[in-house]
């Protein structure tokens, strides 16, 4: 699937901010897996183990993110 995702052109447009918003792109199949395609330098397919769609930073950020919380409580 991460091929497959990866293969897919995604075509910005100007919408007349002066750039390109970068898109984020999150793909599911029907075994559970989760593939998030990510516009850094080079867009780059990585698996998501959460499978919930993130903008910027980064999905990596995010996850290290999340991390900090586990075990906290109110």
């Amino acid at each position: 699937m991460k091929a497959a995702v990866a293969a897919v052109n995604v075509i910005g447009r100007d919408p007349g901010m002066g750039f390109v918003p970068p898109v984020h792109c999150l793909v599911h199949d029907t075994t559970g897996s989760v593939a998030h395609r990510v516009p850094r330098p080079g867009t780059r397919v990585v698996d998501n183990p959460v499978g919930v769609a993130t903008n910027a930073p980064y999905l990596d950020w995010h996850l290290t993110n999340l991390g900090n919380f586990l075990g906290v409580s109110a």
